[in-house]
């Protein structure tokens, strides 16, 4: 999967690195917005003010500590003490100050991550399933994940440390203005020298070392791929290959790495020394004031601290900068996705279901098509065409047909999974669009192909479909009956009842122990419609089997269903109508994608020739032929 950072466009000059900037606060701007929330701005607000009120303070010391040596050197023992005791003073206000603006960071960041948990995943379930699958690349937890992280420091390091930065380097500037005029213009020169410097810098920065990370996320990539397939790597005799090729591949990066960053760290002595050099100019111009006695020897103490806080700061906006520009292609990743519009929404008065009743669903010359990649490339890979057919309360359709004839695509406009481009999907008569997404799903059982087994216990994923009030009146009997009804006995494996832990992703479980559960789960909703994505695709024919018993069990005559298999086996004995389906490029023009419906497979086999060439494939017997 390609890391969406990857096209990332790098500034080739600094007028195209400004440009970079100003979309920098874009995304910032938009990450304030929609995570930072009224109540932590206030608490944000109160840190700030208070880090103002001890930066003053601080900016205040080294003047007090001139009159401290002043006071020495013309023997005024009164000041001297005046000036300790405010001092004193000053460090005390000082130490309270950040007690309590540890306390306005601590409840602000606290808010902070709980809305940026909550928001995102707010935005990241709004998306419509369709667009999950289809834009995983930009779309993915692990990309949110990434950008969910930078937007938290990025955002305290902007406010907590940009603002004491600005402030402190603002009030020296005044400070040594009030002082002398003359260090005062000097000082503004050296910053706008620093600031040209700083724009050539990390223009350097992006052009070189973007595709230097780059490389680094295809490394790391690699080795957490090759970590995860272990097993593979160990059977096909790779570790010590592998070993060579992340070596040379870590040695490469890392030497083009280090030679642009010594380059860079050259650059900044250069830059270090000319500050030097301007400040201790400088300091020797307050010296000669001194010497001419237009200056007290005092006054050289908090002219030479105000002028080291201009330069250490000007460092530290510059160290800050760069930390924006290098969280910025995550958070503008996960912008990205996380603004994406839903392609599937509720529309503006929605139709009502009813609950207690079996609905009647047609497809009504649906045609559906996809994009042939994520490249750009707009051609349309065309799956569905005109498809038309029913599903009677009650009824159960197995839909078959080779890889490609559009069988998991039914399945998904069934669910709205997206909308088709052209047609309808009726319940009941009234448009799939026109009704209440949330109520149409909880009408709706689905078996996906692939378990989708939650990290917790047996009893949490049965019960995880239901609402608070359902899961309330479950059970444990009703629980256990279910899975006598579905054969979900996994032996030694139920060590702790209903409450023993499958694991991540039900590591604990066989494959069909794990198919079985998501049957008891879907089961559990009572649904109105079951949906069974070719469930047994993977599975061994005895637990294919055990599988299939379960299905019958479950499969009361008010239930329909609708059953996508693969194996012809499956739903031979289970449904009494069957579709089959031929891709879209055979139909050539005005034929029928939908090649035949009949209610056997005597009858099938009869008349479509997809169903002759599958059941032949499969050595299915039909009326006692292979």
């Amino acid at each position: 999967m390609e890391d969406p950072r990857e096209n990332r466009r790098i500034a080739k000059n600094w007028r195209e690195y400004l440009a970079e900037s100003q979309e920098t606060f874009r995304v910032y701007g938009w990450a304030w917005k929609e995570f930072i929330t009224p109540e932590s701005r206030r608490w944000m607000k109160r840190g700030v003010v208070l880090l103002l009120a001890g930066t003053v303070l601080n900016m205040a010391q080294p003047w007090l500590i001139r009159s401290v040596i002043d006071g020495l050197i013309e023997g005024q023992w009164r000041a001297v003490v005046t000036a300790i005791v405010l001092i004193t003073g000053v460090m005390v206000a000082d130490r309270l100050i950040f007690w309590l603006f540890d306390r306005c960071r601590e409840y602000s960041l606290g808010m902070d991550i709980g809305q940026v948990d909550n928001r995102s995943t707010e935005l990241f379930f709004e998306k419509s399933l369709s667009q999950h699958i289809q834009d995983d690349g930009l779309l993915s937890a692990a990309n949110v994940e990434k950008g969910r992280n930078h937007v938290i420091q990025t955002e305290h390091m902007m406010v907590y440390e940009g603002v004491p930065m600005l402030a402190q380097l603002a009030l020296a500037f005044i400070f040594l203005f009030i002082i002398s005029p003359f260090s005062g213009l000097v000082m503004l020169v050296v910053l706008v020298v620093y600031l040209i410097f700083l724009l050539w810098i990390n223009t350097k920065v992006l052009q070189v070392c973007t595709p230097i990370e780059k490389d680094w996320r295809k490394f790391n990539r690699h080795r957490v791929e090759r970590w995860d397939n272990i097993e593979r790597v160990k059977t096909s005799g790779k570790e010590a290959a592998e070993l060579r090729f992340m070596t040379g591949f870590f040695d490469d990066i890392i030497r083009r790495d280090r030679r642009f960053w010594l380059w860079v760290i050259r650059m900044g002595t250069l830059r270090g020394l000319f500050s030097i050099l301007v400040t201790c100019g400088l300091l020797g111009y307050g010296a000669w004031r001194v010497y001419l006695g237009d200056w007290t020897v005092g006054l050289l103490y908090p002219f030479y601290q105000w002028m080291r806080q201009i330069g250490d700061n000007l460092w530290r906006i510059s160290h800050l900068e760069r930390r924006l520009n290098w969280s910025m292609p995550s958070v503008r990743s996960m912008m990205q996705a996380l603004t994406m519009r839903p392609d599937v929404e509720d529309c503006a008065a929605p139709a009502a279901l009813r609950p207690d009743r079996t609905p009647r669903v047609e497809f009504r010359d649906v045609s559906h098509a996809y994009g042939k990649n994520g490249n750009g490339d707009r051609r349309q890979l065309h799956v569905l065409r005109d498809v038309s057919f029913v599903i009677e309360p009650g009824e159960k359709v197995a839909l078959i047909g080779a890889s490609g004839a559009g069988k998991t695509t039914v399945m998904r406009l069934l669910q709205r999974y997206t909308d088709p481009e052209r047609g309808q999907v009726l319940v009941d008569d009234v448009d799939l669009r026109e009704v209440r997404l949330n109520d149409w799903r909880q009408l709706v059982g689905y078996v996906p192909q692939q378990a989708q087994v939650l990290d917790g216990t047996l009893r949490y994923n049965l019960l995880y479909g239901l609402s608070d009030e359902e899961r309330a009146r479950v059970t444990d009997e009703d629980l256990w009956s279910l899975m006598r009804r579905l054969q979900i006995d996994f032996g030694e494996r139920l060590i702790d009842g209903l409450d023993t832990v499958v694991g991540r992703r039900g590591t604990k479980l066989s494959g069909g122990q794990a198919q079985r559960l998501m049957i008891g789960a879907a089961v559990m909703k009572r649904p109105r419609l079951l949906i069974v994505d070719e469930a047994t695709s993977s599975l061994d024919s005895t637990t294919e089997k055990q599988v299939q018993e379960g299905l019958t069990a479950v499969l009361e005559s008010r239930t329909s269903a609708l059953i996508i298999a693969h194996r012809l086996s499956t739903v031979r004995d289970l449904c009494t109508k069957f579709i089959v389906l031929r891709p879209a490029e055979e139909t050539g023009d005005g034929g029928d994608q939908v090649e035949a419906v009949a209610l056997s497979f005597e009858e099938l086999h009869e008349i479509s020739p997809s169903f002759r060439r599958l059941s032949a494939d499969q050595g299915v017997i039909i009326d006692g032929r292979p």
